[in-house]
């Protein structure tokens, strides 16, 4: 059974599947909602200074290359999981019609009382995040220190706009 029109997530999920089980066999392949980027670690970041490696690592990325995280109508980060090296630039694309923030600040979590986990950042880093963007608009965050950064998008954090980004090294 094959559908008239598949969505861009499902048409992504069945060739991972099919590489998974075809040329990755054995492997473990990430969901198709992660992008992992792998460029070489900086200097002084934390690292042992050799490059992230991993064999399903999609896009390789190159020293200072930047990440793009798509802000969608449906309320989603796309990807919503991210894996990359220190010193990875992340851009954040607001492609929606209505406004987006990329927040990574637990004290603008709209919904700490209730649920505080929404944002999450590596111990001896920064809060950062996006001030509110229209459509069309950017914002850009080096990740330095590794470590679990979870975020969000204020207007949207109750519809689920909720993103991870790893810093592995």
């Amino acid at each position: 059974w094959i559908p008239d029109r598949l969505s861009r997530r499902a048409v992504v999920r069945l060739g991972a599947g099919l590489v998974a089980a075809g040329s990755l066999a054995g492997a473990v392949v990430p969901a198709a909602s992660e992008r992992i980027a792998t460029p070489e670690a900086s200097p002084g970041a934390g690292c042992s200074g050799t490059p992230g490696a991993s064999p399903t690592a999609t896009p390789a990325a190159t020293p200072g290359a930047a990440v793009t995280v798509t802000m969608t109508l449906d309320l989603r980060f796309d990807p919503e999981h991210l894996v990359v090296t220190p010193g990875t630039a992340v851009t954040w694309v607001n492609d929606s019609a209505m406004p987006h923030t990329a927040t990574g600040d637990p004290g603008q979590n709209p919904v700490a009382e209730t649920h505080p986990e929404y944002i999450a950042l590596p111990p001896g880093t920064e809060p950062w995040g996006s001030e509110l963007l229209q459509p069309g608009e950017t914002y850009s965050h080096t990740f330095t220190v590794p470590g679990e950064y979870r975020y969000i998008c204020i207007p949207h954090v109750q519809s689920g706009m909720r993103g991870t980004i790893m810093v592995e090294c």
